[in-house]
C-alpha cells in the first residue's frame, strides 16, 4: 500500500509553526507547494488508540484517499548503531479534516474548525499578495 516518491523534488520546510494545536509544513513536490499536517502529530493529537499504522492505513483503504492527492509518503532511513526505517504521511488539509471528524471526538471537531479558520486565511493572505502584485505592477 505504501509507495515512495520517488524521481521527485521533495523538500519539508517547517513553513507554518502554530504554538497550541498542530504543527503544519509546506510540503514542495516538482515545485508545487502544498500545505500539510503530519499524520503522526495528527494520530498523536487525537488520543487516537489504535497503533499508527494500523489507524492510517485502514483509513486510507475505507475512504479510498489516494497517495498522491490526498496524502504524501516520504520513507526515512536513520543509521546509527541501529538502522531505523519509517514513513512520514503527510495529510493535505481536507484529508486532515476529514480524519478529524471521522474520530467523533472534540478533539476532532477542534482540529477540523482550527484548519478550516488556517485556510481562510490562508485564501486571504495569498489573494491579497496577489492584490498587492497587481497594484505594484500596475504603479
Amino acid at each position: 500500500m505504501m509507495e515512495k516518491l520517488d524521481n521527485t523534488t521533495q523538500s519539508l520546510e517547517n513553513a507554518v509553526m502554530t504554538p497550541n494545536l498542530i504543527n503544519l509544513c509546506t510540503y514542495t513536490i516538482n515545485d508545487f507547494s502544498i500545505e500539510t499536517v503530519n499524520a503522526r502529530d495528527l494520530h498523536l493529537f487525537l488520543n487516537v488508540a489504535q497503533p499508527f499504522d494500523v489507524w492510517i492505513n485502514s483509513l486510507i483503504e475505507q475512504y479510498y484517499f489516494e497517495l498522491g492527492n490526498d496524502y504524501f509518503v516520504t520513507n526515512v532511513n536513520m543509521e546509527g548503531e541501529m538502522e531505523i526505517k519509517y514513513s512520514i504521511y503527510l495529510l493535505t488539509l481536507d484529508m486532515a479534516k476529514t480524519l478529524s471528524i471521522l474520530e467523533r471526538s472534540d478533539k476532532g471537531r477542534t482540529v477540523r474548525k482550527y484548519l478550516i479558520e488556517y485556510e481562510r486565511k490562508l485564501i486571504g493572505k495569498r489573494s491579497s499578495d496577489t492584490f498587492n502584485l497587481y497594484n505594484n505592477a500596475v504603479k
